[in-house]
C-alpha cells in the first residue's frame, strides 16, 4: 500500500511537472432525471447534462425534487435554515404562475418560492444564485431569480432581480440583510410552462467585490500611455451599455487627460477575461438606469464588445475625443458576464477624429464622389431598421452606430463604389440602406444590403436625377459598438446644383459647395430668384443672415447687410450687378436692399 501510494504521488507530481493537471477526485452522489427518478453514481461528474447532480446524495429517500411542488405560492414558501448558507434543490414542474413575470425578464411565469432569514447577530451580505442548474426540457437552464421583502400579494417590493447574472443563463442576486431581516425568493425558468424543470438554489457568503466595483470608487489612471492590470471577478453592477449582452460584472476607472485629443482604450493581451466589453462615459451614469435597446445612457461616449468577432478577436477597443481637464469614466465588464483578470491599455493623445455624421440632419452631402474613413463607435442609433435584417431590427427597433450620406444625382443611372466595414482595425456587423425622401419624413427604403462586405454599390437600384437620396451604414441588429468604415461613393453625373442663398445673393451651386456663414442651400434643381421681379423664393434676399428657422427678416439683417456692404463683401450685391465680368457693389445695392427689407423680403 505504501509503495502504491508513493507511485501515485510520483505520477501526479510528474503530471504537474509537464503542465498537466491531476485528475479531480471523484465525488459520489446521485443524478436526478427530469422526471424525478434517481440513480446513484460513483462520481456526479457522470450525470447527464439534463440531470441535476447532488453530491453525497442517496436515492433512499430520494433527494430529487418531486413534481408538483408544495412551495408553489409565496404564502407557502419553503422555509430555509435561517442564516445558513447551503445548496437547495427544487422544481417548477407542476407549478402554476403566481406572478406573470419577474421584474427583470419576460416569459418566466411558472414560479416557486423560498423564505430565508438572516439569523446572524449582525448585518451580512449573501449571494443567491442558480449556478449548477441543469438544462432540461429545452430550457437551457435559463433561470431568473428575484428577492422580495414580503409576498407581492401582500404589497411586498422587489429587493433585487436578475436574469443571466451568473452566466450561461443562470442568475444571481447579491443582497445585504440586516440582523433578523427576511426575504422571499422567487425562482422561475425563462420560456413558459414547457420549460419547467429542476433547479439548484445556492446561498453563500458573498466575497467582497473589487475596490473599484462602483463608478464612485473608480481606480485612477494617472498617465497616458499606460497599462493597467485589473480583475472583474466578483464584481457587481447592471447591464448599462448597449455593447454586449449580460455584462453586469463591471469595474470602473477614471482618467483626466492633461492634453485634449483622441485617446484609445483596449483590452488586447488580457488573460482571464479575454472577452471584455469596454465603454467610456463623460461621468458616472445613473445607478438606477434600466437600459432598453436602442437607448444609450446620455453620457455614454463610446462602447465596444469585440474588435472582430468574425475572426475570434473578442478583445474590446474604443476611441474617443477627450477634452483636457475633464474626468472620464471607463467601464470594463465581460460578455455574458465573463470574469477574470484583464489588461486595460491606454494610448494618446492623437489628432482628434472628425465629427461622425450620425443623424439625417447632419448627413454628409456628396458632390459627385466621396472618399473617407469614419470610426462609428460613438455614433448614436438613429437610422430606421433595415428590411433585410427585420428579425433583429424588430427586437432592437433601430439600426445602431449609423453614419449618413446624402446626394441628389445630376443624371439617371447606377451608383458605383464600395462601403466597407471589414477592412479597418475595429469591425462591426454592417448593414447598408438606400433611402429616398427628406429628414422631416417620410423616408422610403429602396434597398438594404446585409453582407457579405464590402458592399458593392452597383447592387443598389439605379437612382433618378433631381431626387434626394440617403445612404446609411450601421450595425445591423446587434449592438456591438461600431467600428471603422471605409467609404468610396460615386454619384451618376455628379450632384445637381441648386439655389445657394448667401447673404443677399443667389447662385447655383451643389450642396457640398454651398457652405459658410449667412448661407443656406435651397435644394438641388431649385432655380435662383431674380431681382426685382422675385425677391421671395427661394432665398428671401433681405434675410441676410439666413436664420436657421427661415424666420422673417429682422433689424439684425439690416445691420449684418450694412456691415458686409462697407466691408466690400460681395454677398451684399443684392441686385447682382456685374462690372468687368465681376460682381460689383454700389449705392444702389443699399436702396435695393432697403426696398426688399421694408416689403418683408
Amino acid at each position: 500500500m505504501l509503495c502504491r501510494s508513493w507511485s501515485l504521488d510520483l505520477a501526479f507530481a510528474g503530471m504537474a511537472a509537464i503542465g498537466l493537471a491531476a485528475p479531480a477526485p471523484a465525488v459520489p452522489g446521485s443524478c436526478c432525471a427530469p422526471e424525478g427518478t434517481c440513480r446513484i453514481v460513483a462520481d456526479v461528474a457522470a450525470c447527464d447534462a439534463d440531470e441535476l447532480a447532488i453530491a453525497d446524495g442517496v436515492c433512499v429517500p430520494s433527494p430529487c425534487p418531486i413534481p408538483g411542488p408544495t412551495n408553489d405560492l409565496c404564502t407557502s414558501a419553503r422555509v430555509l435554515p435561517g442564516g445558513a448558507v447551503g445548496v437547495y434543490y427544487g422544481t417548477t414542474a407542476g407549478a402554476v404562475s403566481q406572478l406573470a413575470s419577474s421584474s427583470c425578464a419576460a416569459g418566466d411565469p411558472i414560479d416557486v418560492w423560498f423564505r430565508f432569514t438572516n439569523t446572524r447577530p449582525f448585518e451580512f451580505t449573501y449571494n443567491f444564485n442558480t449556478e449548477g442548474t441543469p438544462a432540461q426540457n429545452e430550457n437551457g437552464g435559463d433561470t431568473t431569480i428575484e428577492l422580495f421583502d414580503a409576498c407581492p400579494t401582500a404589497g411586498g417590493e422587489s429587493l433585487g432581480c436578475d436574469d443571466n447574472g451568473a452566466g450561461n443563463g443562470r442568475s444571481r442576486v447579491i443582497l445585504t440583510l440586516l440582523e433578523g431581516e427576511g426575504v422571499r425568493i422567487r425562482v422561475a425558468f425563462r420560456g413558459g410552462p414547457t420549460s419547467a424543470g429542476m433547479f439548484r438554489l445556492n446561498i453563500s457568503d458573498q466575497v467582497a467585490p473589487p475596490a473599484n466595483d462602483l463608478c464612485a470608487s473608480a481606480t485612477i489612471i494617472s498617465a497616458s500611455p499606460s497599462v493597467t492590470i485589473a480583475d472583474n471577478s466578483r464584481a457587481t453592477g447592471t447591464d448599462i451599455t448597449p455593447c454586449g449582452p449580460n455584462d453586469q460584472r463591471d469595474v470602473w476607472f477614471t482618467f483626466t487627460p492633461t492634453i485634449g485629443g483622441q485617446y484609445v482604450f483596449d483590452t488586447v493581451g488580457s488573460v482571464g477575461n479575454d472577452d471584455a466589453t469596454l465603454a467610456v462615459f463623460s461621468g458616472c451614469p445613473p445607478t438606477s438606469l434600466t437600459l432598453t435597446p436602442p437607448a444609450w445612457p446620455t453620457n455614454l461616449l463610446v462602447c465596444n464588445d469585440d474588435i472582430d468577432a468574425g475572426w475570434g478577436v473578442t478583445d474590446a477597443k474604443v476611441r474617443a475625443n477627450l477634452a483636457a481637464g475633464s474626468a472620464y469614466k471607463i467601464r470594463v465588464s465581460g460578455y455574458n458576464n465573463t470574469e477574470g483578470a484583464f489588461r486595460l491599455n491606454l494610448a494618446g493623445p492623437l489628432p482628434a477624429m472628425p465629427l461622425v455624421p450620425d443623424t439625417c440632419e447632419i448627413a454628409i452631402p456628396i458632390g459627385g464622389s466621396f472618399e473617407g474613413t469614419f470610426y462609428t463607435g460613438g455614433a448614436r442609433p438613429d437610422a430606421p431598421p433595415g428590411g433585410c435584417n427585420s428579425g433583429a431590427a424588430q427586437i432592437e427597433g433601430v439600426l445602431d452606430n449609423a453614419v449618413w450620406f446624402t446626394f441628389v444625382p445630376a443624371e439617371d443611372g447606377p451608383l458605383s463604389g464600395v462601403v466597407d466595414g471589414t477592412s479597418g482595425e475595429v469591425r462591426g456587423d454592417g448593414l447598408l440602406l438606400l433611402l429616398e425622401g427628406a429628414c422631416a419624413g417620410p423616408l422610403t427604403e429602396l434597398a438594404c444590403l446585409d453582407g457579405p462586405e464590402p458592399f458593392d454599390l452597383s447592387q443598389m437600384p439605379s437612382v433618378l436625377a433631381g431626387r434626394r437620396y440617403f445612404l446609411v451604414f450601421g450595425d445591423g441588429g446587434v449592438f456591438d459598438g461600431g467600428g471603422d468604415v471605409v467609404v468610396n461613393i460615386s454619384i451618376p453625373g455628379g450632384e445637381s446644383s441648386g439655389a445657394c442663398c448667401e447673404g443677399s445673393i443667389c447662385t447655383l451651386k451643389t450642396a457640398a459647395n454651398c457652405a459658410g456663414p449667412s448661407t443656406r442651400f435651397a435644394g438641388a434643381g431649385v432655380a435662383c430668384n431674380s431681382y426685382p421681379s422675385d425677391v421671395v423664393s427661394p432665398c428671401c434676399l433681405a434675410d441676410f443672415n439666413k436664420n436657421a428657422t427661415g424666420a422673417a427678416v429682422s433689424v439684425q439683417d439690416l445691420f449684418d447687410f450694412l456691415t458686409a456692404y462697407f466691408a466690400g463683401d460681395v454677398r451684399a450685391n443684392i441686385n447682382g450687378s456685374v462690372g468687368a465680368g465681376e460682381p460689383t457693389l454700389s449705392v444702389q445695392d443699399i436702396f435695393d436692399f432697403l426696398a426688399a427689407y421694408f416689403s418683408g423680403c
